[in-house]
């Protein structure tokens, strides 16, 4: 039943599409929040709930322990977030109660599912946080699982599109500036996803059409990147493995040969990177 919870809450993640921004702050090494897998992103200062949320994406990578003593001991720890260490281990209590949620026997996420699901979440918040903590940490969620909700209940209603339309935009337009724009970010996201069904040429001139000639170019130059990237990492864990797997080679002749093959293979600001999706292709 916790497999269907977590499924009915990753479907609510995707309906809320809580998006997050990187900001510009500048990481000084070696106090940092970030993992090494997150060595070439920047930290995700725009809210206090977007930095918990970042520098909980290393679990697995990292203990909680490693990650409550990276988070506190940042040089450019913000203060003004508001995170404290009471609220981090209440937070944490929080994600591990909201995992163990039982959707009461729903085999769908029809309108009273989501309903029943979303009062469930809104009494653990109250369980555990305050009521200003509440609107720090999750009025923004909150609001988009709402408006989700809405939708849902909008379209289930025995109404010709004109209306169906007509109420949509009313229930958008009632929403505060940042939600409404989190809206129009999904959606753009959700065309741009499509967009990667087509073939290049069109791919290319849908992403003109969405982002403009500019954008489309920076998404075209990332897909190359990531594409040279995931290449070059599959190449690299065959010829690790292949090293991993010789008889004749002492423990340490591997170490020394893998990492003279990651150094061949990346460049060096990707090494770090590199050796945490090396423990995760181990682990699984």
């Amino acid at each position: 039943m916790k497999v269907a919870t977590l499924n009915s809450l990753g479907i609510l993640s995707i309906l809320a599409g809580v998006a997050y921004f990187q900001s510009d702050f500048q990481v000084q090494p070696p106090q940092t929040v970030q993992s090494p897998s997150q060595a070439d992103t920047q930290v995700d200062t725009s809210s206090a709930r977007d930095l918990l949320d970042y520098t909980l994406t290393s679990i697995g990578e990292q203990d909680l322990t490693q990650i409550r003593e990276r988070l506190f001991s940042a040089s450019h720890h913000e203060k003004d977030l508001t995170i404290d260490e009471d609220l981090f281990e209440t937070f944490i209590l929080y994600k591990t109660a909201l995992a163990e949620l039982e959707p009461n026997g729903f085999q769908t996420l029809n309108l009273l599912a989501l309903e029943q699901i979303n009062q469930q979440i809104l009494d653990l918040q109250n369980q555990y946080f305050t009521p200003q903590q509440i609107t720090l940490l999750f009025d923004e969620e909150n609001r988009l699982r709402q408006l989700a909700i809405d939708k849902m209940d909008i379209n289930t209603r025995d109404l010709d599109p004109d209306s169906k339309a007509q109420l949509l935009q009313e229930t958008l337009a009632s929403q505060p500036d940042y939600i409404q724009r989190a809206e129009r970010d999904n959606l753009l996201m959700a065309q741009l996803n499509q967009s990667l069904k087509q073939d290049q040429q069109n791919k290319y001139l849908t992403r003109v059409n969405l982002v403009g000639e500019e954008g489309a170019h920076r998404l075209e130059q990332l897909d190359q990147q990531r594409e040279i990237f995931n290449q070059s990492l599959e190449n690299y864990l065959q010829k690790r493995q292949d090293i991993l797997s010789s008889p004749s080679l002492s423990d340490d002749l591997k170490h020394d040969q893998i990492a003279e093959l990651r150094q061949q293979s990346f460049d060096t600001k990707q090494w770090r990177r590199v050796e945490a999706l090396e423990r995760i292709y181990d682990q699984q």
